[in-house]
């Protein structure tokens, strides 16, 4: 079963464990409780928000969740959203009724993406085992402990592949399965690969690589919104 992070100002979630017997609940008093847990913990589905909050800052707040993970799941009752819904926003749900909570949450798909997913360009060095003599270079565009997606020109049929990925002053060595290639002209062009045969040692140095990146791109994000917020 899925866990639950409660936005809450207050520590009573009694109404919410009643309601969701079973269901892991976490309570956050701000996001950036809220962020630290998640980010430790990749088994959260969904967000319950039950503080007031405007349609424009619920959006803003969704960004951040879904910066971490984009399959996560917002729920929100009606009367604590002020102002009017402008648009439909994807994996948010505003309820009228709590009592739809239950049910909603089993519709949450089992395969529910596990893993921390950071965003950002690292290079990799990679070769297929039928000539591992000739390598090829590309750019990590998204990394999480169970894959990646590689931006590179040298698309190939091979299913498995050896790779370095090259971070800072230092490489790690993994090996993947080729899932699915992109043969487009654009920058998108690449291959996504599923790792295999991952150590336990190296699955928890990719996450704390992951988490790191990820928590300090959250902080400035949020410390700079804070900061607007003192200047204003």
């Amino acid at each position: 079963m899925g866990a639950t992070i409660v936005l809450s100002q207050t520590n009573d979630h009694s109404l919410w464990s009643t309601l969701l017997p079973g269901r892991s609940l976490h309570n956050a008093q701000d996001l950036k409780q809220a962020f630290l847990y998640q980010i430790n913990n990749p088994n959260i589905d969904s967000y319950i928000i039950d503080i007031d909050i405007s349609f424009e800052k619920l959006l803003e707040m969704i960004s951040y969740i879904h910066y971490l993970n984009g399959l996560v799941h917002v729920y929100i009752h009606i009367n604590h959203l002020l102002g009017d819904i402008t648009k439909n926003v994807s994996q948010l749900h505003v309820l009228e009724d709590v009592g739809e909570l239950p049910r909603l949450l089993k519709d949450i798909p089992p395969d529910h993406r596990q893993y921390n997913r950071g965003h950002w360009p690292i290079q990799c060095e990679y070769w297929f085992p039928s000539q591992p003599d000739l390598r090829y270079e590309g750019m990590i565009l998204s990394l999480s402990s169970g894959g990646c997606f590689i931006q590179t020109k040298d698309i190939h049929r091979d299913q498995v592949i050896s790779m370095y990925v090259l971070f800072k002053d230092f490489r790690f060595l993994v090996e993947g399965r080729v899932l699915r290639r992109n043969s487009d002209t654009d920058q998108s062009s690449g291959i996504a690969v599923e790792f295999e045969n991952v150590t336990p040692q190296t699955l928890k140095y990719i996450d704390e690589i992951i988490n790191k990146k990820i928590l300090s791109h959250l902080l400035v994000l949020l410390g700079e919104k804070e900061g607007d917020s003192e200047d204003s």
